[in-house]
């Protein structure tokens, strides 16, 4: 680990001029390509409420006296840009857990046909929240507990190809996707390969009249399977997401259902589901001889993470307030209180992140 940190220290070092010519709005040629640096991180302070008796069953359960945290989250690289006209790419790399997120070519449109193809290790379009989460488009601090607390259930990426095109006058979009199914850096342990159809429709986009004219609806489906732990076979997987967005003026409500099925041997599937509501409202303020924008976000979620275990569900709800300090950083505070219906114990957190970009 100590000899990847000291490459990309090298390659930041070697890539200071890039940085310095990219802000300046010229970007750095290879051969008829040109190249793009960026880079963001995550500086956190988190404190969790320490519960003074048992430490409970449910997945989200800190051990007694939990300590209070400062620390660096993330801190991605990433490079981009053009090889040809009619092909990108795109690396991310996280520094802080030496782990490569993206690492993906793609042809903006096809010949002959109104599409583009990723391939490589992407982002999955399952979910709204699985896009933006842990970026600087995420509202909240931390994702939906499907995605980031006790047993992770579904990962953010995944290693294959994805056919993206517009459909319907450009009022709905559509991904046909083939990957390995097994999330980050993994090769496939089986021999089937997961599938994924995701599809999303403004109705009244072109509406210039209508209250609905802003909403957006998404649906997506993956199927697969997944090797059976401790033995040679394999379970069926079922994933679906649905989404609806809403945003007027400086107003956005998203909703979101997340659910995997896993058909084991037993009596019954293993479902794990997550629903949740956030609102964001922006509020422009005087502050510090300047007007500033500030953005408070509420957000419900009900979480289940197991359908064969009786009352494991959880409810969290996040009050939380962004303060956009300059288009290069943000001070995001949020406060979840976590509602267990079994075992329920004080482990409600408290986070506060600092956000820099470039």
């Amino acid at each position: 680990m100590k000899n990847i940190r000291i490459l990309f220290l090298v390659l930041f070092i070697w890539l200071t001029p890039s940085i310095l010519l990219a802000q300046s709005g010229e970007p750095i040629k290879i051969g008829r390509g040109d190249l793009t640096f960026s880079a963001y991180t995550h500086f956190r302070y988190t404190y969790t409420e320490d519960d003074s008796g048992g430490v409970g069953t449910n997945p989200l359960v800190s051990p007694i006296d939990t300590p209070d945290t400062i620390d660096w989250e993330r801190l991605r690289f990433i490079l981009y840009g053009h090889l040809a006209a009619d092909l990108t790419y795109r690396f991310e790399y996280d520094l802080t857990d030496t782990e490569l997120k993206d690492a993906f070519f793609k042809i903006p449109r096809l010949p002959f046909y109104e599409a583009s193809i990723t391939l490589g290790q992407f982002k999955l379009p399952l979910s709204e929240a699985g896009l933006v989460l842990d970026t600087p488009l995420q509202q909240t601090i931390k994702g939906p507990i499907l995605y980031e607390d006790g047993p992770v259930t579904i990962g953010d990426r995944d290693i294959g190809l994805l056919l993206r095109g517009d459909m319907l006058d450009n009022n709905a979009g559509y991904a046909i996707g083939i990957v390995n199914g097994n999330g980050i850096n993994q090769s496939d342990d089986n021999d089937g390969k997961d599938f994924l159809f995701h599809f999303k429709v403004s109705p009244w986009k072109k509406k210039d009249r209508s209250a609905f004219k802003p909403i957006e609806f998404a649906a997506s489906f993956m199927t697969g399977s997944v090797s059976e732990v401790g033995t040679t076979g394999s379970d069926d997987r079922e994933r679906f997401g649905f989404t609806m967005k809403y945003q007027i003026k400086e107003t956005e409500l998203t909703v979101e259902y997340i659910q995997q099925i896993l058909d084991v041997d037993g009596p019954e599937d293993i479902t794990t589901k997550t629903w949740y509501l956030q609102l964001t409202r922006d509020f422009k303020v005087d502050f510090l001889k300047r007007q500033q924008l500030i953005r408070g976000v509420l957000c419900y979620e009900q979480y289940e993470p197991d359908s064969t275990v009786n009352n494991d569900e959880i409810n969290a709800i996040t009050f939380g307030g962004i303060w956009s300090i300059n288009k290069y950083s943000r001070l995001m505070l949020n406060y979840i209180l976590y509602d267990e219906v079994k075992d329920e114990i004080d482990n409600n957190h408290t986070l506060l992140q600092l956000e820099f970009k470039f």
